[in-house]
């Protein structure tokens, strides 16, 4: 596995205020002690996880999510000693980070601690927007972060938001032109959903607001695709676009199905065991909860060798109902999203025989689908948000048929 991808996901689930749309694990109700036993869990959490891994591993990139991680600067000294001494030279290390954030002497700092990489939460420039969306910074604020984070960072992701509500194209065409002019190399287009007991989705319920049309949200996405494609941004996986070079390493770990840990509450992660599935497996998204399961902890590995003992003593559940397929169904989900598509060789060596069924050959007709020298199957994005309804079909029909009979 040391020759393998492999990544460390970290969750700081403090923000200064709840955004309306988001669905994350987070609170904006805490304390300082609250984020000292929290950093202190992180740090020992990592600890236990080097030591179960089977081989020696160094991180080859390193994720800081949230939440807004942002918040904090000098709180991630200790813990980034901890980390980057498992981490590979040159790795790429994410900071989330909010506009108001980023100042020059916090990004000076960041810089300092081995951070390489910030992802801006932007998500509009205008006004309208950043209300819209219940955002605390303002468009100059939002300008003034990007401009210091690309003079003082080697690379920079911009978050876009399109579907808000009152949103027109005009507003839409203005936040890409101006996250262009930024001049960041990395760049994420996300439509609004509205999630779960967000108050953006109760407001749905009660009718106060509702989401765009699927045409309407066609149209934001083939402008993004186009514009951004204008401007030298190649189109890496559905909502993303990035410059040669640019492309968000951590990212493309997920998207190909390699192994990471995720570490704190509301994290995921995905670590190798003795079979084809790996373990996935989640913590506990209430911060307060997963600090009671954790600060009293003895620190021991609970008799357990290995990666069983890491995830028995940092309370995680474990995902126990997977099995090939679901493994299949992952890497299919998550490679379509992406210019690089599927393997089908990856499939077949995993014990998957890929048969095409009807409606595949209907989609490779429509050009939704297309399969290269019977290796690679990739779908053209902005055909299949134009198709949506059709094309979940195609989804559901995307039949693979393991050696031994089982579907």
């Amino acid at each position: 596995m040391s020759a393998q991808p492999f990544g460390l996901y970290v969750h700081i689930p403090f923000c200064a205020r709840i955004c309306h749309y988001c669905d994350f694990a987070k609170s904006a109700n805490f304390d300082h002690d609250h984020v000292k036993n929290y950093f202190g869990i992180i740090g020992d959490h990592v600890t236990r996880l080097v030591a179960a891994l089977p081989v020696e591993t160094r991180f080859t990139s390193v994720y800081f999510g949230g939440g807004t991680p942002g918040l904090f600067v000098s709180e991630f000294e200790p813990l980034m000693d901890r980390v980057l001494a498992h981490t590979r030279a040159g790795a790429e290390v994410t900071l989330e980070v909010n506009p108001f954030n980023m100042t020059i002497d916090n990004a000076k700092r960041w810089r300092g601690m081995g951070f390489n990489r910030v992802s801006i939460g932007t998500q509009s420039f205008d006004p309208d927007g950043l209300k819209s969306l219940t955002r605390e910074h303002s468009r100059e604020q939002a300008l003034e972060s990007m401009r210091i984070a690309c003079e003082e960072f080697p690379a920079v992701n911009g978050d876009l938001i399109y579907g808000w509500p009152g949103q027109t194209r005009d507003h839409w065409l203005r936040d890409l032109r101006d996250m262009v002019a930024t001049g960041c190399g990395h760049i994420s287009a996300y439509a609004l959903t509205f999630e779960g007991q967000t108050p953006f989705a109760r407001a749905e319920r009660r009718g106060v607001i509702r989401q765009h049309a699927d045409e309407t949200l066609f149209e934001r996405y083939a402008d993004a695709r186009d514009i951004l494609g204008k401007h030298g941004y190649g189109h890496e996986e559905v909502s993303n676009w990035a410059r040669a070079g640019q492309e968000a390493q951590h990212n493309w770990l997920y998207w190909r199905g390699h192994y990471y840990a995720g570490i704190g509450c509301g994290a995921h992660g995905f670590l190798p065991d003795a079979s084809l599935t790996g373990s996935r497996y989640s913590y506990e998204s209430d911060f307060r909860k997963f600090l009671r399961q954790n600060e009293n902890d003895p620190g021991a590995l609970s008799g357990l060798p290995g990666i069983s003992g890491f995830l028995a003593a940092t309370h995680a559940d474990i995902d126990r109902d997977r099995d090939r397929i679901s493994w299949m169904m992952e890497y299919v989900g998550s490679s379509l999203r992406c210019r690089e598509g599927i393997s089908l060789k990856r499939l077949r060596d995993a014990g998957f025989d890929w048969r095409p069924c009807g409606i595949v050959n209907d989609a490779i007709k429509r050009g939704l689908l297309r399969i290269d020298n019977d290796d690679r199957m990739t779908l053209d994005a902005v055909e299949w948000f134009r198709e949506t309804s059709w094309s979940h079909k195609v989804c559901e029909s995307l039949h693979f048929q393991s050696q031994n009979g089982q579907k």
